[in-house]
């Protein structure tokens, strides 16, 4: 790296530590903690660490105090907030072979309402825009069915449709208790059914785009393969939305230091949960109004975005905005 790019990452990573919140213990972590363990009441976020950074700070995981998957030594914490700290990152849903289960509005049609329960909406890597997410794919999901009779009497349509792809659907690598007309590998199911109906923020993968294209949504969808999905914490929750998340993460100061600092896969931008779970994440000091003044402008600016779904007029000015909090 050049010197102006080491600067760089310094100035970014530095921001995040300008203002660091403190998140109180609650009872339940608190009893999870080894008895001769004194525990404080409240933790600085980036006091907590997990296995990869106290292997990367060639520390024993024997001398900290575990809390609910983190571990915590006052004596010891990151060189930067990381997102991961403050956030979930989950890979989407496999089917395995895509040709069975990804339907269209004709086939749609042809449903009882008991069979449109099994039709969800999902999150695409082509349904990722800057900021915005559009043109949602439908999907049968029909995984809480367990039994191959009740699928074919009770739903007929969508037995019939699968049954067409049997042959490939029972070929794919699959664990030996998945059936054949349920998806391959259900990864972070619990993650998108607690998050139907809340923000959630969802990035392409592999990208060929020069800008980022992490992209908001709050409708009730899920993430396909070929995304990555943000979403709160319920421990410890922030305040700040993912609208100005979003904003954050597809800044081009963010987008330089993930180039340096990220995944490359030929001509692709990488975006793998382990690195995106490392960019540094810059949150709003409440005590501060200027800050304060600053995030509003930015969710101004954004919801005028997911409006008009068009961004070219705003991006300038959101890019000033994110600056002044470097």
């Amino acid at each position: 790296m050049t010197n102006e790019e080491l600067n760089l990452i310094n100035i970014i990573e530095q921001s995040t530590i300008k203002y660091v919140p403190l998140i109180k213990l609650d009872k339940t972590l608190k009893q999870k903690t080894l008895f001769f363990f004194s525990y404080p009441d409240q933790v600085p976020v980036n006091h907590l660490l997990d296995l990869k950074d106290i292997k990367q700070l060639q520390l024993d995981p024997k001398n900290f105090m575990k809390l609910d998957g983190w571990y915590y030594s006052k004596n010891n914490k990151t060189k930067y907030l990381k997102l991961k700290q403050v956030l979930n990152v989950g890979v989407g849903m496999v089917t395995g072979f895509k040709e069975a289960f990804e339907v269209d509005e004709l086939f749609v049609d042809t449903l009882t309402l008991e069979e449109n329960d099994f039709i969800f909406n999902f999150v695409k890597g082509k349904s990722c825009k800057r900021f915005y997410t559009e043109n949602f794919s439908q999907f049968i999901f029909i995984n809480s069915i367990r039994n191959d009779e009740k699928l074919k009497s009770n739903y007929i349509n969508i037995h019939k449709h699968l049954l067409k792809y049997k042959e490939p659907l029972e070929a794919r690598y699959k664990s030996n208790s998945t059936k054949w007309f349920e998806w391959a590998t259900v990864r972070n199911y619990d993650l998108f059914v607690n998050n139907l109906n809340k923000e959630k923020t969802f990035v392409p993968c592999l990208d060929r785009h020069k800008k980022s294209r992490f992209s908001y949504s709050i409708k009730p969808v899920f993430g396909s393969g070929d995304v990555l999905t943000i979403v709160k914490k319920n421990y410890p929750k922030i305040r700040e939305s993912l609208k100005y998340i979003c904003t954050w993460l597809n800044s081009s100061k963010i987008r330089k230091w993930y180039e340096l600092k990220g995944s490359k896969r030929g001509h692709r931008t990488a975006f793998t949960q382990t690195r995106v779970e490392e960019i540094p994440i810059k949150l709003i000091n409440w005590d501060n109004s200027n800050e304060v003044d600053i995030y509003n402008g930015i969710i101004k600016k954004v919801d005028r975005i997911l409006t008009n779904k068009e961004m070219s007029s705003e991006e300038g000015d959101i890019e000033e905005l994110i600056n002044q909090l470097l």
